[in-house]
C-alpha cells in the first residue's frame, strides 16, 4: 500500500486521522475517539525530573 513517488516521497493509499492536542483533556479525547481518530497527540511535560502529562 505504500510506494515511492517521482518526487521521492513515499505515499500511502489510505489516510490516518490524527487529532492534534485532543489527548490534552478527557471531553476532547472522547469526542476524537468517538468521531474515529486513529491517532490522539497529547502534551507532554518534563518538571522536576518526571515526565508530566496533562489529564
Amino acid at each position: 500500500m505504500v510506494h515511492r513517488a517521482a518526487t521521492g516521497y513515499y505515499v500511502t493509499r489510505f489516510r490516518v486521522v490524527v487529532a492534534h492536542r485532543a489527548g490534552n483533556d478527557l471531553g476532547s479525547l472522547r469526542d476524537a475517539l468517538d468521531a474515529g481518530a486513529d491517532l490522539v497527540e497529547a502534551d507532554v511535560h518534563a518538571s522536576g525530573g518526571a515526565w508530566r502529562y496533562g489529564i
